[in-house]
């Protein structure tokens, strides 16, 4: 039961320094959008591809689809219009992706390990 308590404290203190790393302006959370409100805001000149990140399941449920997607605090004035919520299939299947890519790496690694050790 601690964990679980643990785990809701950090996912709320992430969100406290998500909105204190944007500090205020919605643009510097750019990364939580999806590719084509990424490249829009490019070509306005509001931001470049370098400032633009990868994202975990945590970011892709909880800030995508929850936060930006039922929050004014991620609305960007120049994008208006525009769908820059990412759909489930598209959070499940950049995660999912993710997640396997992940373990591949981790068995790779520990068998390496074991094999050395």
């Amino acid at each position: 039961m601690i964990y679980i308590l643990q785990l809701c404290l950090f996912c709320g203190l992430f969100m406290v320094f998500v909105a204190i790393g944007t500090g205020g302006k919605e643009i510097n959370g750019i990364f939580f959008y999806p590719k084509p409100v990424q490249d829009r805001a490019v070509e306005l000149g509001l931001t470049t591809y370098k400032a633009i990140k990868s994202m975990n399941w945590y970011d892709g449920i909880v800030i995508d689809r929850l936060w930006v997607g039922h929050s004014q605090f991620w609305d960007i004035p120049q994008l208006k219009g525009m769908t820059y919520v990412r759909t489930w299939k598209q959070v499940l299947m950049k995660r999912g992706v993710d997640s396997l890519l992940y373990v591949v790496i981790a068995a790779v690694a520990a068998g390496i390990i074991v094999l050395i050790f």
